[in-house]
């Protein structure tokens, strides 16, 4: 089973509650349906900087990260993720932020409802100064205060006031880091055993800060289920196979092949006349199976 999971908590794959290891499940589906490679995880990679082929490859899966983003967030939240979806299973590229997004789609699929985004934030409490973690997953029966004013984490100034503490009857699910453990658990791996791109000071509390919850319609999980049958769990694929829905809006949201061309030319990996594309794949591939040497 190829999945390019990009940590490895053997800890969150043990658990004895069912909701937890239900979660746990979906991950690994996530994993198996979309397998996608990381920049932030190859950071970590003892190969990283032994060669100039292999620092080539890190800079272009960085920009070809940074073009598809560009290529998926040009209209509504709900167009933006069906453009993404397109794109995460074409180019097999993605971070945390994408793996999210598909990972709180999986458990919508699942039944699962209150489910939301989050992003990762460090509070030292000796000066009240929070700290971005730039890191982001996704909740499970997280509640917020009432009236809570979701912010904007690229435009909006965080306080400690705007972040969350959540309780442990609550269920943290990280893709990128291969968690599904109860929210406190959850939250203590990311000052050590989960190496984030930014480091958090281990005397800083992690928190939360949410955000908006996906904009999916009715028929978006329909569209999904179908699909995607595989990111179900075998008690939720009931009647997949008398699913219909009008499609035509969906098939709007084609993959750019052209910009996984144009990042390969630039970082020189390959010629204009080159035809084997898959080779660029298989060289990331190839980087990932050695990162342990």
């Amino acid at each position: 089973m190829d999945i390019c999971i990009t940590q490895n908590n053997k800890s969150a794959f043990t658990s004895r509650n069912i909701e937890i290891r239900k979660a746990d499940e979906i991950v690994r589906r996530v994993h198996k349906e979309f397998p996608v490679y990381s920049n932030t995880s190859m950071q970590r990679f003892k190969t990283l900087n032994n060669t100039k082929s292999t620092k080539r490859l890190y800079r272009a899966i960085t920009d070809l990260i940074t073009e598809l983003r560009s290529f998926y967030n040009i209209s509504t939240d709900r167009a933006n993720f069906f453009r993404m979806l397109a794109g995460i299973k074409e180019s097999r590229v993605g971070n945390c932020f994408e793996q999210a997004r598909l990972t709180e789609a999986a458990l919508l699929m699942n039944g699962y409802k209150d489910v939301r985004k989050f992003f990762l934030f460090a509070y030292n409490p000796q000066n009240g100064m929070v700290k971005d973690l730039d890191h982001t997953l996704v909740g499970i029966n997280i509640k917020l205060p009432p009236y809570y004013l979701i912010r904007n984490v690229n435009n909006d100034f965080v306080s400690p006031e705007s972040l969350i503490l959540p309780n442990n009857k609550s269920i943290i699910v990280d893709s990128w880091a291969g968690i599904a453990d109860d929210s406190r658990t959850a939250l203590t791996k990311y000052k050590g055993n989960v190496h984030l791109s930014t480091h958090p000071n281990p005397n800083y509390k992690i928190l939360l800060l949410p955000a908006e919850k996906a904009s999916f319609e009715p028929g978006d999980i329909l569209y999904l289920k179908k699909h995607h049958p595989n990111l179900l769990l075998d008690e939720n694929k009931k009647d997949i196979d008398k699913i219909y829905i009008n499609e035509s809006w969906y098939n709007l949201f084609k993959y750019n092949k052209s910009i996984v061309r144009e990042v390969k030319k630039q970082n020189k990996l390959i010629s204009s006349g080159y035809k084997k594309p898959i080779s660029f794949y298989q060289r990331i591939k190839n980087l990932f199976a050695a990162k342990n040497k």
